[in-house]
């Protein structure tokens, strides 16, 4: 990953609506979610949500697909993890980090909502 590509994934989460949709994504993964499904979790209007979901799919952090008659919106987790072994690849410590890491995510409990 360049680092072009880490300040355009970043900055798109740098926006309150885009880090609440991508989370809520990211909770109904595997199966996605539709635009209206999004509309009525964030209270949110249908243009303002279609420019944030294009945010996020142009930094690499969410799909569309066509279901049916709607469209389907998905999560890209694989990104966070783009972004991490960014970060941590020249880091000495990369090894004790990441063991940190999976111990945190296996204790966590229920996510913490953006606020």
């Amino acid at each position: 990953m360049e680092p072009y590509d880490v300040i355009a994934t970043l900055s798109a989460l740098g926006q309150i609506t885009r880090l609440k949709t991508f989370r809520a994504l990211l909770r109904h993964e595997p199966h996605g979610m539709t635009e209206s499904e999004l509309q009525s979790l964030l209270k949110i209007s249908g243009d303002g949500l279609s420019e944030q979901l294009s945010v996020l799919i142009e930094a690499g952090l969410a799909t569309s697909a066509h279901v049916a008659h709607d469209i389907v919106y998905r999560a890209r987790a694989e990104r966070l993890r783009e972004i991490d072994l960014f970060f941590v690849k020249d880091y000495p410590a990369r090894f004790e980090h990441c063991a940190r890491l999976a111990a945190d995510v296996v204790n966590a409990t229920e996510p913490q909502h953006a606020r």
